[in-house]
């Protein structure tokens, strides 16, 4: 909203600017934001998807012998997949604030407790027995089915250490088979200038994964003390993710409880939600 911008360019001068980022990093961001802003003058969407994929190639820059794709899918498939279940629960937050408003409250409020929406949405869904409470969200959706639909999925993908495990190992996967198309789109329109049809839908989701990038790293560098620089924040975000997966993997066979929810949607590390 309008009303937040002002906060946000605040939040992330502060975070990403000279204080917190060594000189290497700081021009790697300068020339992000550059090629990122490119993309935005245009209404190519060619010119477009390759500005944009060349912003993310400026936050992960490859070695002479390194592949590109590789490094660049190295770096993103872990920060978009430590936070898919957050992802998840905010479109299902928003969509119930929009659908069922006052049953979702009702809802929350006989859980008893002070824990983020995020965290509440997350009890009532995935903990087996809270079904009195998701019944409330189906009784008030008895008109909506690919809402109740939407929190019998999200329900099964949430019950336990090993649907966790399985639903960010299968969005991974899916992340880096789009990365390669992605990339291998960008390959066609600057080695023979050729791109197949559906590069109006790779374009949003290059734009979704810079900002994911941002927003990861801003979060990174929010923290005293900072990471060192970008890579650095880049590696502990990786190691976050690897460690969320160790859990996940030694609590097999554990169903989501109170006790474990909140390890189990995000690790023994969590991010800010």
């Amino acid at each position: 909203p309008p009303e937040e911008l002002s906060r946000h360019f605040s939040a992330t001068l502060s975070t990403l600017g000279p204080r917190n980022l060594d000189r290497d990093s700081m021009i790697r961001i300068s020339a992000a934001f550059g090629l990122h802003s490119s993309a935005l003058r245009t209404e190519d969407v060619s010119v477009q998807l390759s500005m944009l994929w060349a912003a993310l190639e400026a936050f992960i820059p490859a070695a002479a012998d390194d592949s590109k794709i590789g490094v660049v899918s190295e770096a993103l498939v872990p920060l978009l997949s430590r936070y898919y279940p957050e992802k998840l629960l905010k479109d299902l937050s928003e969509s119930l604030r929009a659908s069922c408003n006052v049953a979702y409250d009702q809802a929350r409020a006989k859980l008893g407790n002070d824990d983020p929406e995020i965290f509440q949405l997350a009890a009532i869904i995935g903990i087996n027995g809270n079904e009195p409470l998701r019944d409330l969200l189906y009784k008030a959706l008895a008109n909506n089915p690919l809402l109740r639909h939407r929190i019998f999925i999200l329900k099964d993908l949430l019950e336990s250490s090993d649907s966790i495990l399985d639903m960010i190992e299968a969005h991974s996967l899916r992340v880096t088979w789009h990365l390669l198309r992605i990339y291998r789109n960008r390959n066609l329109l600057v080695h023979s200038g050729r791109s197949l049809p559906y590069r109006n839908s790779l374009v949003e989701n290059l734009h979704s994964y810079f900002h994911a990038l941002l927003y990861s790293l801003q979060e990174s560098f929010s923290i005293s003390p900072p990471p060192a620089s970008v890579d650095a924040a880049l590696l502990q975000i990786n190691m976050d993710h690897c460690a969320h997966l160790h859990y996940l993997r030694d609590h097999k066979k554990t169903l989501t409880s109170a006790s474990n929810l909140r390890e189990f949607l995000f690790g023994p590390k969590m991010p800010t939600v």
